[in-house]
């Protein structure tokens, strides 16, 4: 993993774990806060609440948005869906095989840059992609199937375009997403999983314990969110 992958994923564990991992962020806290106080007083609200904001991407995109890139860099948008997808490639041998790489949830495409140029100089053609509701993509939120979707309406895109793909290359909940399209069928001969997630499932229990408004649960999620970053 690059050193800015690293920094992103501490940068996302803080906003969720607070700055010593062991307490929820005041932002965590007030969100459990809310949605249990609107489960009482109106649960189907508290229902839409939980559901929309299990399909945000935290911190928020601009946040990690990258302000300048280098002209060296072309930059393009696809529509896809409700939303929009950002491709950022190389005009570096052109004709030269694809290597497709993929941020996680709540990054952005920076985060693979260093490695991007690394394959560059190798005579590849890297390729990054940002999700929806991610950097400079649109949308407010998304989820892993459509992560998978993603990958398979870009590839296939690419193929169509004339582009041969050498691999995929995926980073934490994308990880996941490229493991699941792969079992659907998706024609990628080299898979690269970079700190996938262990257990999706988990992180729906996590959602259900943070949720709730009772102080002892604020130990349980941290513990939880530990268990599931294990791989």
């Amino acid at each position: 993993m690059t050193r800015t992958s690293l920094q992103a994923t501490s940068a996302a564990s803080t906003f969720y774990n607070g700055k010593n991992g062991n307490k929820a962020s005041p932002i965590t806290r007030l969100l459990r806060w809310g949605l249990a106080a609107s489960q009482q007083l109106w649960p189907a609200l508290a229902v839409r609440a939980a559901y929309r904001l299990f399909g945000t991407p935290l911190p928020p995109k601009w946040l990690n948005r990258r302000k300048s890139w280098s002209p060296d860099w072309h930059i393009e948008q696809w529509p896809f869906e409700d939303a929009s997808l950002t491709l950022y490639s190389r005009p570096v041998a052109p004709h030269g095989p694809v290597v497709l790489l993929v941020h996680g949830w709540g990054g952005h495409a920076g985060q693979m840059l260093a490695l991007a140029d690394q394959l560059a100089a190798q005579g590849l053609r890297p390729v990054m992609v940002e999700m929806p509701a991610h950097g400079r993509s649109s949308g407010a939120t998304s989820n892993l199937p459509q992560f998978a979707r993603v990958l398979e309406y870009v590839i296939a895109r690419l193929q169509q375009q004339g582009h041969t793909l050498r691999a995929v290359v995926a980073h934490s909940l994308a990880a996941n997403a490229a493991a699941y399209a792969v079992s659907r069928g998706l024609a990628a001969s080299r898979l690269v999983l970079l700190a996938p997630p262990a257990s999706p499932l988990e992180y729906t229990r996590l959602l259900r314990r943070c949720s709730a408004s009772a102080k002892p649960h604020g130990r349980r999620c941290s513990a939880a969110s530990s268990r599931a970053r294990a791989f």
